[in-house]
């Protein structure tokens, strides 16, 4: 099944809070609209990449590698297969994640 999503549910509207507080660079009030919802029922299943990518960078700004990486290796769960107009983000993201998990090493 495809998944879809209603651009008036609550979920989608707490994803565009949270993009108009990071384009602001107000990261630490835009977290709280990331990390809470998003419930992983079938109609986030097109919004959570989303989230997910939008929580790497903002832990990966923090310094917080660990939850960047598992952000990042969400996101490339999902995305992994994308089309190919979308290859240039989810390349981003794997060279993003490898570089992370190097510098843990």
């Amino acid at each position: 099944a495809v998944a879809s999503y209603n651009p008036f549910t609550e979920d989608y509207a707490r994803l565009l809070r949270a993009r108009a507080l990071l384009a602001l660079g107000r990261d630490d009030d835009a977290l709280p609209w990331l990390v809470n919802g998003f419930d992983l029922a079938e109609s986030d299943l097109v919004l959570r990449p989303h989230v997910a990518l939008h929580l790497a960078d903002i832990y990966e700004r923090k310094g917080d590698r660990r939850r960047a990486a598992e952000q990042l290796d969400l996101f490339l769960r999902y995305w992994g297969d994308c089309e190919p107009r979308l290859r240039k983000i989810v390349d981003d993201a794997r060279a993003r994640l490898a570089r992370l998990r190097a510098q843990a090493s």
